[in-house]
């Protein structure tokens, strides 16, 4: 069992060695390290199908970049199948490198969260998918005892504050939501 108040420790993203990896075992190295990456970040405390539906969500509706990447390798995989073609165009392929930057840079930031951070912060995640607002996510974690209402350090307005900021961080992931705005 991981220490809750321990920061999260996801590995290094893969690097590509042209001697070492073909390019596309790169690729679906790239993608099951997106999909751990979300199993670490998201994934835990949900039934299957919470889960399930969570993940999807998040596939279809988040820019963050694994969820970004995973998008990307499929849909461009199916292209180029579809087509008859196995090779990747090199503006796909410079785009794909260019997503692994951010995903790099995605992943230091996420390691300088804690356990129990990470763990609420995608609870609150998947209650803003279902379309909840910020004090129905906050009495909800509440009730649930994943927030304790007063401590030394929170009250309710805290938790409150702590949901809202994290929900416009959701709604800049958002691009369904975001793009329903244009």
């Amino acid at each position: 069992m991981k220490n809750e108040n321990e920061k999260l420790k996801l590995p290094p993203v893969p690097l590509f060695r042209v001697e070492e990896i073909e390019l596309f075992q790169y690729i679906d190295d790239i993608y099951k390290y997106c999909f751990n990456v979300h199993q670490e970040t998201k994934d835990f405390g949900f039934s299957i199908t919470d889960s399930s539906k969570f993940f999807l969500f998040l596939c279809r509706n988040s820019s963050e970049p694994q969820y970004r990447l995973m998008r990307s390798i499929k849909m461009k995989t199916l292209f180029y199948e579809d087509n008859g073609d196995g090779l990747w165009s090199a503006e796909d392929i410079a785009e794909f490198f260019s997503m692994i930057e951010d995903l790099k840079t995605h992943v230091k930031s996420l390691n300088q969260l804690t356990y129990k951070s990470i763990n609420i912060r995608a609870i609150a995640e998947a209650y803003y998918s279902d379309g909840l607002e910020g004090k129905d996510i906050v009495k909800t974690l509440i009730k649930l005892k994943i927030l304790e209402e007063y401590n030394e350090e929170n009250s309710p307005i805290d938790h409150l504050r702590t949901i809202n900021r994290w929900i416009k961080d959701f709604k800049k992931h958002d691009v369904i939501r975001e793009s329903n705005k244009h």
